[in-house]
């Protein structure tokens, strides 16, 4: 499967003015680094990152096509606006495809409906460090925990991982755990007040003063 790619174009002018400029153009200030080379830096053009970060690109492998050269790079790092979420920046890592690197992988949950109907699950762990070539990077490892039950946990160690992924991150630590839903207490009903004093009736007063007359 061809990897995602994206279009770059060299910058050769820094500094505030040149990045708004680069921003007001509908694109991206960015920079390269690694296998040893001076950093470069790029600009891609905005939507067509939006897209690559939709499609999960971020982690993965993609190609970064830079004046027609293509390079292998990981998304390394993504800077937005607060508010309007917009991208400012962006790191690149160009990577050697024949060497190991680490990389943080998502864990994909299934099952998670299934199961007695008063377990909770409680997740410790969302994603894993592993270790393997750029190209063997997985999109993400998958876990069932349809059949988890209340008081039984899912360690790292027991993650299936694809052939040539190792684990970095502590095979040991806890990814899910199992536990019983807390019910609410109903509050109690407010007891009646036993002494209440007894209403007085209208026109009790009257009725008397009328036998006596």
């Amino acid at each position: 499967m061809a990897n995602p790619a994206i279009q770059a174009v060299e910058r050769s002018v820094l500094g505030k003015a040149h990045l708004r400029a680069v921003r007001d153009s509908g694109k991206v200030p960015a920079v390269v680094y690694g296998q040893g080379k001076a950093a470069t830096s790029v600009a891609v053009d905005e939507r067509e990152m939006r897209r690559l970060l939709a499609q999960g690109a971020e982690g993965r492998l993609v190609d970064l096509i830079i004046n027609g050269k293509k390079t292998p790079v990981l998304i390394k790092e993504v800077q937005r606006k607060p508010v309007s979420d917009s991208i400012l920046h962006v790191d690149f890592n160009a990577v050697d495809l024949t060497q190991e690197i680490q990389v943080l992988v998502p864990i994909s949950f299934i099952g998670e409906q299934a199961g007695d109907t008063h377990r909770v699950l409680v997740y410790s762990l969302r994603e894993v460090e592993v270790r393997c070539l750029p190209t063997d990077i997985p999109e993400g490892i998958e876990l069932d925990v349809s059949a988890l039950q209340i008081g039984e946990v899912i360690k790292v160690e027991e993650l299936a991982l694809p052939a040539g992924v190792a684990l970095v991150t502590d095979p040991e630590a806890v990814v899910v755990s199992a536990t019983v839903a807390k019910v609410a207490e109903e509050e109690p009903a407010a007891e009646e007040d036993e002494e209440a004093a007894e209403p007085e009736v209208i026109g009790a007063k009257a009725d008397d003063d009328e036998a006596e007359q």
